[in-house]
Protein backbone atom coordinates (compact mmCIF):
# COMPACT_ATOMS: atom_id res chain seq x y z
CA UNK A 1 0.00 0.00 0.00
CA UNK A 2 2.45 2.20 1.00
CA UNK A 3 4.75 1.53 -2.79
CA UNK A 4 1.23 2.63 -4.40
CA UNK A 5 0.45 5.82 -2.28
CA UNK A 6 4.36 7.04 -2.57
CA UNK A 7 4.12 6.04 -6.88
CA UNK A 8 1.07 8.43 -6.83
CA UNK A 9 2.88 11.23 -4.97
CA UNK A 10 5.84 10.93 -6.87
CA UNK A 11 3.75 11.31 -10.32
CA UNK A 12 1.61 14.14 -9.04
CA UNK A 13 4.76 15.89 -7.77
CA UNK A 14 6.70 15.26 -11.17
CA UNK A 15 3.19 16.41 -13.42
CA UNK A 16 3.49 19.66 -10.93
CA UNK A 17 6.82 20.19 -12.45
CA UNK A 18 6.45 19.72 -15.76
CA UNK A 19 3.36 22.32 -15.63
CA UNK A 20 4.97 24.80 -13.99
CA UNK A 21 7.90 25.09 -16.31
CA UNK A 22 6.19 25.41 -19.07
CA UNK A 23 4.73 28.73 -18.76
CA UNK A 24 4.91 30.37 -22.19
CA UNK A 25 7.50 33.20 -22.21
CA UNK A 26 6.16 37.06 -21.79
CA UNK A 27 6.85 39.58 -24.43
CA UNK A 28 7.49 43.32 -22.75
CA UNK A 29 5.40 46.07 -24.56
CA UNK A 30 7.43 48.78 -25.75
CA UNK A 31 9.42 49.78 -28.98
CA UNK A 32 12.07 47.64 -29.95
CA UNK A 33 14.84 49.22 -31.92
CA UNK A 34 17.16 48.32 -35.04
CA UNK A 35 19.48 50.72 -36.30
CA UNK A 36 21.65 49.00 -39.07
CA UNK A 37 22.80 49.63 -42.23
CA UNK A 38 19.24 48.93 -44.02
CA UNK A 39 17.90 51.42 -41.89
CA UNK A 40 16.04 52.52 -39.04
CA UNK A 41 13.35 50.35 -37.78
CA UNK A 42 11.28 50.25 -34.92
CA UNK A 43 8.43 47.88 -34.03
CA UNK A 44 5.91 48.69 -31.19
CA UNK A 45 4.24 46.39 -28.71
CA UNK A 46 1.15 47.36 -27.75
CA UNK A 47 -1.62 45.94 -25.42
CA UNK A 48 -4.44 43.85 -26.71
CA UNK A 49 -1.83 41.97 -29.08
CA UNK A 50 -1.49 44.94 -31.32
CA UNK A 51 1.96 45.88 -32.66
CA UNK A 52 2.87 48.91 -35.26
CA UNK A 53 5.92 48.38 -37.81
CA UNK A 54 7.50 51.52 -38.58
CA UNK A 55 10.30 52.24 -41.29
CA UNK A 56 10.51 55.96 -40.70
CA UNK A 57 11.93 56.47 -44.28
CA UNK A 58 10.04 54.32 -46.64
CA UNK A 59 5.91 54.43 -44.26
CA UNK A 60 4.37 57.38 -44.13
CA UNK A 61 1.53 54.69 -43.16
CA UNK A 62 3.11 52.53 -40.68
CA UNK A 63 1.41 48.72 -41.46
CA UNK A 64 -0.02 47.64 -38.13
CA UNK A 65 -1.56 43.78 -37.57
CA UNK A 66 -1.56 41.37 -34.43
CA UNK A 67 0.81 39.30 -33.19
CA UNK A 68 0.84 36.09 -31.41
CA UNK A 69 3.06 34.63 -28.61
CA UNK A 70 4.20 30.35 -29.06
CA UNK A 71 6.55 28.40 -28.60
CA UNK A 72 9.08 31.49 -27.35
CA UNK A 73 8.28 33.06 -30.65
CA UNK A 74 6.44 36.32 -31.60
CA UNK A 75 4.66 36.13 -34.96
CA UNK A 76 3.55 40.20 -36.19
CA UNK A 77 0.70 39.29 -38.67
CA UNK A 78 0.05 42.22 -41.13
CA UNK A 79 -2.32 40.39 -43.50
CA UNK A 80 -2.43 36.96 -44.85
CA UNK A 81 0.14 37.59 -47.17
CA UNK A 82 2.67 38.54 -44.64
CA UNK A 83 3.94 37.59 -41.52
CA UNK A 84 7.20 38.59 -39.54
CA UNK A 85 8.47 35.69 -36.76
CA UNK A 86 10.84 36.53 -34.30
CA UNK A 87 12.36 34.87 -31.29
CA UNK A 88 12.08 36.20 -27.66
CA UNK A 89 15.92 36.65 -26.35
CA UNK A 90 15.47 38.66 -22.99
CA UNK A 91 14.47 42.17 -23.61
CA UNK A 92 15.25 41.40 -27.74
CA UNK A 93 13.78 40.18 -30.56
CA UNK A 94 15.90 38.11 -33.25
CA UNK A 95 14.20 37.95 -36.63
CA UNK A 96 13.60 34.35 -37.86
CA UNK A 97 13.14 34.89 -41.75
CA UNK A 98 13.12 30.98 -42.59
CA UNK A 99 10.01 30.92 -40.60
CA UNK A 100 8.51 34.15 -42.27
CA UNK A 101 6.67 34.77 -45.05
CA UNK A 102 7.25 37.96 -47.03
CA UNK A 103 5.99 39.02 -49.89
CA UNK A 104 8.09 41.20 -51.45
CA UNK A 105 6.52 45.33 -52.30
CA UNK A 106 3.72 44.77 -50.03
CA UNK A 107 5.81 46.91 -47.38
CA UNK A 108 8.49 48.89 -48.82
CA UNK A 109 12.07 48.22 -46.82
CA UNK A 110 10.42 45.52 -44.91
CA UNK A 111 11.73 42.39 -46.97
CA UNK A 112 15.23 44.25 -46.83
CA UNK A 113 15.62 42.48 -43.41
CA UNK A 114 18.60 39.76 -43.21
CA UNK A 115 17.81 36.66 -40.55
CA UNK A 116 19.02 37.04 -37.18
CA UNK A 117 18.98 40.67 -36.54
CA UNK A 118 17.97 42.06 -33.27
CA UNK A 119 15.48 44.52 -32.30
CA UNK A 120 16.31 45.51 -28.89
CA UNK A 121 13.86 47.01 -25.94
CA UNK A 122 14.14 50.68 -26.26
CA UNK A 123 13.29 52.10 -22.74
CA UNK A 124 11.78 55.35 -22.61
Amino acid sequence: MFKKVFGLLVCVVIFIGIVGCSKEKEITLGTYVLDSDIGFLVISIDEGSKFTFVNPVLSSIPPTGNYNLKNGKITLVFDENNKYVFELKEESLVFDKGASVIVTGDYPGFEGIENGVIFNYSVG
